[in-house]
């Protein structure tokens, strides 16, 4: 943070590691991806994405540099793909368990291990800085503890816990059925070709979510009804990629601050917009799922909800 030249260098690598990799097809990493090594499983009560990493599963992948980044760069491409929202869901949380490592590790392979971990490390801390709110080190053997704590860097040790008490800590921040029961959860424990396609539940925030419902009288209404579609058909790629809020200059500001106001605002979004206009003109945020859905393509909204009317009436007939 505050560091010019160290955010110069974490843009260049991220820049030069994705043109080196990018993309990666499923059927390239799908052998891998079924190792149960890294996955995505559930979501915390703020809806950011948990990636589970199992150590005891890197298996031949311990020696193989490469194979191992490609196989994290292409979850952590599915996430930022599928499992965020722009503006709303932009960071993922992270729970690396060492159970079994020192067991299913050979002495003769910690070398090419730490190189292949190093590789790792470099990629989320780099390639995806920015991203990972917590990171929760669960079931670490004695005799690690001091080199792990060791790997962290200075800047992101107050992300990173050591559990002992593993249920309770991971339970302040997710709610049961999101998490395997070996953490403490409701879900089943998944064996390793199980975790692909990756695991997302209903209702991550729990009683949270009770605030609003949406029903089939609101459709009727006009409202939307969000669980009866996939959200990734209503957008578009300008809506993933986003644009920069440039304020060097008023020419600067005018090719974005329209456009601006027209997307789908946090709170604390639409009031920083609101200081950078010349008129002091408040700009409103997007609090439900029908604006949202309205802003970011009305067209594929409608298109649902007309479906949805006409397989309802189609049941009626029946």
């Amino acid at each position: 943070k505050f560091n010019a030249s160290k955010a110069v260098d974490m843009m260049k690598t991220a820049v030069q590691e994705r043109v080196r990799r990018l993309p990666i097809a499923e059927e390239d990493v799908l052998p891998d991806l079924n190792k149960g090594f890294i996955y995505w499983h559930g979501r915390d009560r703020q809806c950011r994405p948990c990636l589970v990493i199992r150590l005891e599963r890197l298996g031949d992948m311990a020696t193989d540099k490469e194979r191992a980044v490609r196989l994290v760069m292409f979850t952590l491409e599915y996430a930022l793909r599928f499992a965020m929202v722009p503006g709303r869901v932009e960071n993922w949380v992270v729970i690396m368990d060492l159970a079994n490592v020192m067991r299913t590790i050979s002495p003769l392979r910690i070398g090419s291990m730490a190189s292949t971990a190093a590789a790792i490390g470099m990629t989320l801390e780099k390639v995806y800085c920015g991203r990972m709110v917590w990171l929760k080190i669960v079931n670490m053997p004695g005799g690690l503890a001091r080199v792990v704590n060791g790997l962290i860097p200075a800047e992101k040790k107050e992300k990173v816990s050591f559990p002992t008490d593993v249920s309770a800590e991971l339970l302040k921040h997710m709610e049961p059925h999101q998490l395997e029961s070996c953490y403490g959860g409701t879900a089943p424990d998944l064996a390793p070709n199980e975790t692909y396609p990756f695991r997302f539940f209903k209702n991550p925030r729990g009683e949270a979510a009770l605030l609003k419902e949406h029903t089939m009288e609101s459709l009727s209404s006009g409202e939307s009804e969000p669980e009866d579609f996939s959200m990734h058909e209503s957008t578009q790629l300008a809506f993933h990629e986003g644009f920069s809020w440039d304020d060097s200059s008023a020419a600067a500001r005018g090719r974005w601050f329209e456009k601006a106001k027209m997307s789908s605002l946090t709170p604390a979004s639409a009031n920083a917009l609101s200081e950078l206009g010349e008129d002091n003109e408040p700009v409103q945020p997007c609090r439900d799922i029908d604006q949202w859905l309205e802003i970011v393509n009305p067209a594929a909204t409608d298109s649902s909800c007309t479906m949805r009317m006409v397989e309802q009436e189609d049941k009626v007939e029946i």
